[in-house]
């Protein structure tokens, strides 16, 4: 787990280094040299895809981001690698001149024209080395023809720590060049994990350069990023001689006439968490289609056919799930304001339940303490009773709630924002319109409630969850495209998400 950090942020940590004993021309050589390495395993692997006759086009500003690139450069030439280095302008910086004087006595090639436009064929890897976090100008002139080149071309464009066009704290300077892999070192850039800026950056991919030894202050925004390896130690061991007791019972409330569609969602989703037992409580008319739909959830019926009038106290779970597909009748209202005052259990809403609180805002003084909300934008908003102009306003007002309420809220996005009570803000980045449909929501709910009834805390829970749902989304997407994946397939990736994070 990585602090993400703004540019200023940068700037102190490599200040920091500097004068602990590291010279500028070594944190260059790092940052290059990680990033060739980076290059040449990945197409190893396959994860970029090179051909025959393709080659590595650097594309190398006149500033530090640029000396990286020379850096690039150099390291894959010196293992064979096809390259050409391509100038943008002539090399301004000491630190860059260096790396450039060592690249010309070690005969890497070098496009003979200075801002002469690159044509890069579709096969070739575009490494973007531009302009880094510190542009403070909006591009213009060469840059842009070569922005509009590059994207007209189809090559796979890997950029060195934010694609060229934005500085490192997100603002964009006219046009932007989008990269397949953003190569980021030593922490994310808040320019990285902004989901307006998903398009551009791509996969993001952190790099170490031996900054963190000497940084000081880089949780100043209280943001960090998640991956699988953070989340692996959090999963508890699943002991085989366990049985359906051991593992919970996992409650959901929720349907209504016309909307039963989301409670079987969130019910399949909850069976595929570990859970040992799966109850949904749904209006009687919505009985026989969650057990022909999914029969492996037990089911508890309504005394009301269309909507939720009432919740039996004999109904015991380790956790409750509570929203989809609930709708806003007055009975189904009172019935979430008797769950949030007499809680029969860990509580997690979604969907109609924050709408009917967003609607009941005095209601909010009732969430139990470690309550898991998890609202897309529009509902976060509702919730909030405000919009807000950017990202980074809207993660602060969920901190700032989250506090409030003691709760754990997961604001649902490109870049996920879990935010604790202790106000700190785990992000998740899942870029992915595939996942852009009705019912995402209802399975993210099935699965934190099914992890929340098995014991785990409230913010492993949301991060966990939001890691299984967005993977789980992921490998959809690789198999069905975009375009033509369902929620559907969404639930039935999650067993193969599961087994990628136990590893």
């Amino acid at each position: 787990m990585r602090a993400v950090v703004t540019s200023d942020g940068m700037r102190r940590a490599e200040a920091l280094a500097m004068a602990a004993g590291t010279s500028a021309e070594a944190l260059m050589h790092r940052a290059g040299a990680e990033a060739a390495r980076w290059l040449m395993d990945a197409g190893r692997a396959g994860r970029l895809r090179p051909g025959p006759g393709s080659v590595y086009r650097v594309l190398c500003g006149p500033g530090n981001n640029g000396g990286d690139g020379l850096v690039v450069a150099r390291q894959l030439h010196a293992a064979g690698q096809p390259v050409m280095v391509h100038r943008s302008g002539d090399v301004r910086t000491e630190t860059a001149l260096v790396q450039w004087h060592a690249l010309l006595q070690e005969g890497v090639p070098v496009h003979p024209e200075v801002g002469e436009v690159p044509h890069p064929a579709a096969d070739d890897i575009v490494v973007d080395a531009l302009y880094g976090i510190g542009l403070d100008r909006p591009l213009q002139g060469v840059a842009v023809a070569w922005i509009e080149a590059v994207s007209a071309s189809g090559a796979q464009v890997v950029a060195l720590d934010v694609p060229s066009g934005m500085d490192g704290d997100g603002r964009v300077r006219g046009p932007v060049i989008a990269a397949a892999v953003t190569l980021t070192f030593e922490w994310p850039k808040l320019a990285t994990v902004l989901p307006t800026n998903a398009d551009v950056v791509g996969d993001l991919v952190v790099l170490s350069i031996g900054l963190a030894e000497a940084a000081g202050g880089q949780d100043d925004l209280r943001l960090y990023l998640q991956d699988r390896s953070d989340l692996r130690e959090l999963v508890h061991p699943r002991p085989n001689a366990g049985h359906k007791g051991t593992f919970g019972h996992a409650v959901l409330v929720g349907g209504s006439t016309g909307r039963m569609g989301a409670v079987v969602l969130a019910a399949q989703a909850c069976s595929h968490s570990g859970a040992g037992t799966v109850t949904a409580h749904v209006p009687a008319d919505g009985l026989p289609i969650l057990q022909a739909a999914w029969p492996e959830a037990m089911g508890s019926a309504d005394p009301e056919r269309g909507h939720i009038s009432d919740v039996p106290r004999t109904l015991q779970g380790s956790a409750w799930g509570i929203g989809p597909g609930l709708g806003s009748h007055e009975d189904s209202a009172l019935v979430l304001k008797r769950l949030l005052q007499d809680p029969p259990g860990p509580l997690v809403l979604d969907a109609d339940a924050l709408n009917l609180l967003a609607a009941k805002p005095t209601w909010t003084a009732f969430l139990p303490p470690g309550t898991i909300l998890t609202p897309h934008v529009r509902e976060f908003e509702r919730l909030a009773g405000t919009s807000f102009s950017g990202d980074l306003e809207r993660w602060e007002a969920a901190r700032e709630l989250a506090v409030k309420w003691g709760c754990v809220l997961v604001l649902k996005g490109a870049t996920t924002a879990i935010c604790a009570p202790q106000g700190r803000v785990f992000l998740q980045r899942w870029a992915n319109s595939g996942m852009a449909r009705g019912g995402s929501g209802d399975v993210l709910t099935g699965v934190l409630t099914g992890l929340r009834a098995q014991g785990y805390s409230p913010l492993a829970v949301a991060s966990i969850g939001v890691y299984l749902h967005g993977r789980a989304g992921a490998l959809a997407a690789a198999d069905k495209g975009a375009d033509g994946m369902a929620v559907r397939d969404l639930v039935g990736t999650l067993p193969a998400a599961w087994r990628e994070l136990r590893g």
